[in-house]
């Protein structure tokens, strides 16, 4: 075999073992772009929903702080008002597919359409005045429920 053709040979090996790699570069960058964004999305679906339940949190605490000290209360007895109820009506959960969050998020909507609920029953019971009443409600129903809306097993 003449050199000549030995180093065409090695040269169409190379090139083709280039190729090969640059193919499979190629196909690993595309998919790895791709998850990671899917881990972005999923980071900031994360980051939304911690805000959402943050504001609960919020929510409870100047429920409690009404029942407690008798001040005003500023949060939303309408459960879909609030930003949880907001997210929970939102497209962004009706075009969620994966079934075990569409099941964790079941779990939560009665829960929070009762906590909200029981709110209201709570703010008529200080308004006229009866603050053994609100403050059963609110030690005995509402917050054991809002347990069930802010730490989904």
């Amino acid at each position: 075999m003449k050199i000549r053709t030995k180093l065409f040979g090695g040269f169409i090996s190379v090139a083709a073992i280039g190729v090969l790699l640059g193919i499979i570069g190629y196909y690993s960058n595309k998919k790895l772009t791709a998850e990671s964004e899917d881990l972005l999305h999923i980071s900031e679906t994360r980051t939304s929903i911690s805000s959402i339940l943050g504001s609960h949190y919020t929510w409870r605490h100047g429920l409690t702080t009404t029942v407690f000290t008798d001040a005003k209360f500023n949060g939303s007895l309408d459960s879909s008002a609030c930003s949880l109820g907001k997210w929970l009506g939102s497209d962004e959960v009706k075009n969620i597919t994966d079934p075990e969050v569409i099941s964790l998020l079941q779990q939560i909507v009665d829960p929070h359409h009762f906590i909200h609920s029981k709110a209201g029953e709570i703010v008529t019971h200080l308004d006229i005045k009866e603050t053994d009443e609100a403050t059963a409600k609110l030690i005995e129903e509402v917050l054991p429920k809002t347990q069930n809306v802010l730490f989904i097993e």
